[in-house]
């Protein structure tokens, strides 16, 4: 989950223990914490602050500004994610959590968000009790109408975040997608459903005994199987929308198997509402990621063809000695 707080908070914390020390607690580069600090008129110590201090000589502490250019009284660090990432992947990670230290708390406002939620509020829910929309203008989704406001709420935090990121909503080939400078990916949310077995109600148990009353009332013979009144149809299985919801983006392979983390679900603590600077940070680490493969790709091919050119360079040499002697 992403740590929260004031300004006045990280000024204390910086000034509290050496940053080699606060660096290791949040996964970040020395550098990225002066950036967050900088970018929050935050001041911290100077390089012999702590030697000095620690020699018992008297130091002076630089007083903490009201004021922040960046406007914002909150300071937000993304959680990090340690998966022996490359070192590009590991940089562009390093910079969008730096990008999401003020994240947005108000949502933004998208044509493609607003379209998704007005087609979700007129779909007819499932058997299920569920409303889905898919196709090439909207986000792919699939929740319970009483869910809808929060989706609502929670696309258009993850939107603003993500436009901190140059990450922009746009219309896909099969669902909308977020498009940034490394490419684009696509991403679907859905509601957990939970499956019941059925109790009958008394209102059904009474239509059953009823219909039970009826059938014994008849002789045997007097019917043909096709003439019994029918049976009431009670379903096998209650449908239960929980309310939680979970995000999943269009995933990464990589060769260790382990990609990055592309699903974020509501826990007993966390909500999506929370975690929009953390899916942002996401989207950026999941395109870098993509287009690194691209060019992986790429760069293998062209090795791929040099090798095939240079295995036929044998024989296209004799069939050019060949040539010239049939000619000579």
């Amino acid at each position: 989950m992403p740590r929260n707080f004031t300004r006045r908070e990280f000024y204390d914390l910086g000034w509290s223990k050496p940053i080699t020390h606060i660096v290791k607690e949040f996964a970040l580069s020395d550098v990225a914490i002066h950036k967050i600090c900088r970018k929050h008129a935050i001041p911290t110590p100077p390089a012999s602050y702590w030697a000095t201090r620690h020699a018992g000589q008297k130091v002076e502490q630089t007083a903490f500004p009201k004021d922040s250019p960046s406007g914002r009284a909150q300071i937000t660090i993304a959680a990090p994610e340690i998966r022996g990432e490359t070192t590009a992947v590991a940089a562009a990670r390093e910079a969008a959590r730096v990008r999401a230290s003020d994240e947005p708390v108000v949502a933004a406002q998208d044509a493609i968000v607003d379209r998704t939620i007005a087609a979700l509020r007129a779909a007819a829910p499932s058997h299920k009790g569920i409303v889905s929309v898919e196709g090439p203008e909207v986000i792919q989704c699939e929740v319970s109408p009483a869910s809808i406001d929060r989706l609502e709420t929670i696309l258009g935090r993850i939107t603003a975040a993500a436009q901190r990121q140059d990450f922009t909503l746009e219309v896909g080939d099969r669902r909308a997608r977020f498009r940034g400078t490394g490419g684009t990916i696509g991403l679907s949310i859905t509601e957990t459903v939970k499956r019941e077995k059925h109790r009958p109600t008394p209102d059904e148990e009474s239509k059953e005994a009823a219909w039970r009353r009826k059938i014994e009332r008849r002789r045997p013979g007097n019917l043909r199987d096709w003439e019994y009144p029918p049976r009431p149809v009670v379903p096998e299985w209650d449908y239960i929308c929980t309310g939680q919801l979970g995000i999943e983006m269009e995933g990464v392979y990589v060769a260790s198997g382990q990609g990055p983390r592309k699903t974020f679900r509501d826990g007993k603590v966390q909500k999506l509402e929370t975690l929009a600077g953390d899916i942002a940070v996401a989207l950026v680490v999941l395109a870098v990621t993509k287009r690194n493969q691209r060019e992986r790709r790429a760069d293998e091919e062209k090795i791929r063809r040099e090798a095939r050119w240079e295995r036929k360079r044998p024989l296209r040499e004799d069939s050019i000695r060949n040539h010239r002697r049939f000619f000579s």
